[in-house]
């Protein structure tokens, strides 16, 4: 059965709102996209959307099913059994897509467990979003998230710990660049792999066709990484001019996550975070937002993401990302595509994070104009409609 979505504002992932177009999906995908007197007596189902901005499905590039998005973040994951760890894991996801994502990137998993949730959604058995894994994270020995990633020194056992998650079924590859906030003894911008260790990991991720994100937040491991060959950098907190442009200039993408922070001093007064995250995250908080804007301002590539599942970082609010990078100064529009259109670049998903004929019908209703207040989408309650694969699978 084909749907027209008519009367909507639309924000086709890349340019500003059109009016007066509307959407045909049929299929599961978008059939045609024109002036809306090309559709005059079309006698299928009808969605009006007067009033209201229709957006590509958002596309979250950085979370974790399998944290809980409780205080601790690593303890449930590294003790409860397999099985519940697999259903925890399908209920976040149903809750990104509940909350108006439609693709996400589970960048840090644990036994190749989150995987199982992708394959049953991805094949259709049951509904979510379409998910990208990259099993395990893989560290240096002693490094940061180490309780639950691959420990590994030295360009050949880097190369291993590539195939072992490719192996494992691995979309893409992520590797520890620098310190974290959440490992107590680790240093957020201290480097931890070195560019050798990377550059071998990177040949042998690209080798088989994998993407490869790093964690980082100090400038001297953002620069081992970007010269060591990675995709994106996830958080860049501490970036400086010069690693700025060397970004830019090998089209590495920032990935900012800066809901993290966000909902961690939203939480402190319960005293339940530990007080190291907490102390870091304020160290770093406003850094993190320079940060952001001096790579927005030089012309950096950014994809939205949110390291949802850590403290009290819930998978069904990854909207309000978007108001957060508008708070932090990036124009609404800029925050959109990356949300939508460059979301999907940096993924490699070239049928999604658009409203163009023959890519998936992924869409977003959206109550109001985003242009003029980005929480019309970067909040939940303001969602209208969650399209899947031409599916209404929320209505509000």
């Amino acid at each position: 059965m084909a749907t027209l979505y008519r009367s909507a504002r639309i924000f086709d992932g890349s340019d500003r709102l059109r009016d007066g177009h509307a959407v045909l999906v049929e299929g599961g995908r978008i059939a045609r996209v024109a002036p809306e007197g090309e559709f005059a007596g079309f006698a299928g189902d009808v969605e009006d959307c007067a009033g209201q901005a229709l957006l590509p499905g958002l596309i979250d590039c950085h979370m974790h099913l399998m944290l809980t998005g409780g205080p601790d973040q690593l303890g449930p994951v590294t003790t409860l059994p397999a099985a519940t760890m697999a259903l925890h894991g399908l209920k976040a996801a149903q809750s990104a897509l509940m909350g108006g994502i439609t693709t996400l990137r589970d960048v840090g998993g644990y036994r190749f467990i989150e995987m199982s949730v992708r394959d049953a959604i991805n094949r259709g058995d049951l509904v979510g979003p379409t998910i990208l894994c990259s099993g395990h994270i893989i560290v240096m020995t002693g490094g940061h998230a180490g309780k639950i990633g691959r420990e590994a020194d030295g360009p050949d056992e880097l190369v291993k710990a590539v195939r072992e998650q490719i192996k494992g079924g691995a979309d893409l590859i992520k590797l520890m660049a620098t310190g974290g906030v959440a490992t107590a003894s680790s240093d957020p911008s201290a480097a931890e792999f070195t560019e050798a260790e990377i550059a071998a990991a990177c040949a042998e991720a690209k080798r088989r066709n994998r993407r490869i994100a790093a964690h980082a937040h100090g400038a001297g491991g953002i620069r081992n990484a970007v010269l060591g060959g990675v995709t994106s950098i996830e958080h860049g907190k501490f970036l400086d001019e010069e690693t700025v442009a060397l970004m830019v200039r090998h089209g590495v993408y920032l990935v900012p996550t800066l809901s993290v922070g966000h909902w961690t001093l939203q939480n402190r007064h319960r005293g339940t975070i530990p007080a190291h995250i907490v102390e870091k995250t304020e160290w770093a908080r406003e850094r993190h937002r320079e940060s952001l804007r001096m790579f927005h301002a030089a012309g950096g590539k950014i994809a939205m993401g949110t390291d949802a599942g850590t403290q009290y970082n819930m998978h069904g609010d990854s909207a309000f990302e978007l108001a957060l990078m508008v708070e932090a100064g990036l124009p609404a529009a800029d925050v959109l595509r990356s949300a939508t259109s460059a979301a999907a670049d940096l993924l490699g998903l070239s049928d999604r994070g658009r409203i163009a004929e023959g890519h998936v019908a992924d869409l977003l209703l959206v109550a109001g104009d985003p242009l003029d207040d980005i929480r019309a989408a970067g909040l939940a309650a303001n969602h209208r409609l969650v399209v899947k694969r031409g599916v209404v699978v929320k209505r509000s």
